[in-house]
């Protein structure tokens, strides 16, 4: 399997979204970070591509606002004043970035380098294959140096980049790429992520151990992947992003909210009557409940025949999710934790109180809980959803 960070990364936010992109081969219209995030990437790389005559601000500058129109960017963004704001931000990232560094040059090995990093699954002795690209790889005469730019307005601690998966992969790549020369900065290679927004670069460095379990990790999710492939349950998993352009003309859950012309429930129902009915039916649970045990019943049925898993009137909409109820193999259950000395914690095995000790444990026990659990039931309840806007 060929697969990359970013391919795992979808398909650990939503499988759905994973698999419309890269199992049906639909292209997702990209939004305005997407956009925003590029142009200010190609700014950071066009800035030492030329080395060593480094550009003044004006020319960055000058580069910055001409790939803002080449790539009409402003046409990504809701609203003129959002895409000014924008546009804005990003000159006052690029100034930031001369103020801290001025026209400094790093001694640069690689910009935007791609990388295939080859991973042998000991279970099957399958060999899959880890692609991608690395933003900019520095060395000195003491260090080696991987810098990821990230665009996003969060700022990272040390200990959340020294647990970041993706720095686990570029470290993984460098030793693909150049074996020789990580052998001779042994115990010096940085792995940093650069914050535009912020001016702030947080690194750390990734010891033997870290790199095993990175390389684990990833075997469990292309493991993951496989299995979902094989079983089709690429399920939608509803989140904030859902409910920001372009990803929710696509998921399930919100795509209804978009469409025009809308099939009715029933020949005697249209969608919007029976959305609004819903409502105030669930507001009068208790008066009326078999009322709604129909609409509710019809509601399903009308998802189950367009391929949804929610509709839509304008803001107000219903939306179902999948509750499972899991069992547990108490004998595979007893022989893990046992040894350890929490069996007579969970003497009663239940979800919760697995789920209180399962932090405390080692990875490797966390996963083989995971697998020693199988899904009993599931249970499909419909929600009452009120969106901004």
């Amino acid at each position: 399997m060929r697969v990359s960070y970013s391919q795992i990364d979808w398909f650990l936010r939503c499988p759905y979204l994973y698999k419309y992109q890269f199992i049906d081969n639909n292209r997702l219209p990209r939004g305005k970070s997407a956009v925003f995030g590029g142009i200010l990437h190609a700014v950071m790389e066009y800035l030492y591509k030329e080395h060593p005559l480094f550009p003044t601000l004006s020319e960055a500058l000058a580069f910055y606002e001409r790939l803002w129109q080449e790539r009409r960017a402003a046409s990504f963004f809701p609203s003129e004043l959002d895409a000014r704001v924008h546009f804005t931000e990003g000159m006052r990232i690029i100034k930031g970035y001369y103020e801290k560094h001025g026209t400094s040059e790093p001694h640069i090995l690689s910009l935007e380098k791609r990388f295939e990093v080859p991973l042998e699954d000991p279970q099957t002795g399958q060999v899959h294959v880890i692609a991608g690209q690395i933003d900019r790889i520095d060395k000195t005469p003491r260090t080696l140096e991987i810098i990821d730019y990230k665009t996003g307005r969060e700022l990272k601690s040390e200990k959340q980049v020294a647990t970041d998966f993706q720095l686990g992969i570029y470290h993984m790549a460098l030793d693909a790429l150049w074996p020789e020369m990580m052998k001779e900065y042994e115990g010096n290679v940085v792995v940093s992520l650069y914050f535009l927004r912020h001016h702030e670069k947080v690194s750390t460095k990734k010891s033997s151990e870290e790199i095993r379990e990175t390389k684990q990790v990833l075997l469990d999710h292309i493991r993951a992947i496989e299995k979902a492939s094989k079983e089709g349950t690429f399920d939608p998993m509803p989140s904030s992003l859902c409910q920001i352009e372009p990803y929710n003309r696509v998921c399930p859950y919100f795509k209804d909210r978009f469409r025009t012309e809308k099939p009715k429930l029933q020949d005697s129902i249209a969608v919007e009557a029976a959305i609004r009915e819903y409502v105030d039916l669930k507001n009068r649970e208790q008066e009326n409940k078999k009322r709604l045990a129909a609409l509710n019943e019809m509601v399903h049925g009308y998802m189950d025949a367009e391929g949804l898993e929610g509709i839509f009137d304008g803001n107000i909409g219903i939306s179902r999710s999948k509750i499972p109820l899991y069992k547990f193999d108490t004998k595979a259950l007893r022989d893990l934790l046992d040894p350890l000395g929490k069996w007579e914690d969970i003497l009663e095995v239940s979800k919760s109180k697995v789920k209180s000790i399962k932090k405390e444990l080692p990875e490797s026990v966390q996963k083989r809980i995971e697998e020693a659990q199988t899904v009993k039931s599931v249970s499909r309840v419909l929600r009452v959803k009120k969106l901004k806007g």
